[in-house]
């Protein structure tokens, strides 16, 4: 076959799957913590850096969510690093108070359940949730298996405490 027609093939395969996983990568990235404009954006990214290695990738549901999974991870630590550099700047008293919540059905009920958890057990759900298994989620992530089905139990027994309001379910006054 022709180079041409084989970058052609190539290059049909990674449309079709990006039209087939981009709204579920988005979706992932929101379970990761994300807004919807920050997930799009990483979501893109994650898009972007898997079809300039298409053609060395075997899975690319796996590849796109690891990238898109350090994406948000690198955002984050920037903002972080330049909302404490505002505090600094300006005092805890000086800044506004944080948006309000509103109730947008059950898709925000989740969102709003997965973010009480701590961001390993968050990270382990939102993969569990788009369908990886532990053993995979651990080979994605670098963790050891038994670490994830550690953080995947805690996550449970805390999302069932809050469901079922059970003293322990949150921390804090």
């Amino acid at each position: 076959m022709p180079e041409h027609m084989a970058i052609s093939s190539s290059m049909a395969a990674f449309e079709q799957y990006y039209r087939a996983d981009i709204k579920p990568l988005i979706g992932f990235v929101i379970y990761l913590g994300a807004t919807e404009h920050e997930a799009q954006d990483i979501a893109q990214e994650a898009m972007k850096a898997a079809l300039l290695s298409w053609p060395a990738i075997e899975h690319p549901k796996a590849f796109t969510r690891t990238v898109a999974q350090r994406q948000l991870r690198r955002s984050r630590a920037k903002v972080q690093n330049e909302t404490q550099a505002l505090v600094s700047r300006t005092g805890p008293g000086g800044l506004a108070a944080a948006g309000t919540h509103t109730d947008e059905g059950l898709r925000q009920y989740l969102l709003q359940l997965l973010s009480l958890l701590p961001t390993e057990q968050r990270t382990v759900m939102a993969w569990t949730i788009d369908g990886f298994t532990p053993a995979e989620i651990a080979e994605l992530t670098g963790h050891k298996p038994a670490t994830v089905r550690s953080h995947l139990r805690h996550a449970r027994k805390r999302l069932t405490q809050e469901l079922t309001g059970q003293e322990g379910g949150r921390h804090g006054p």
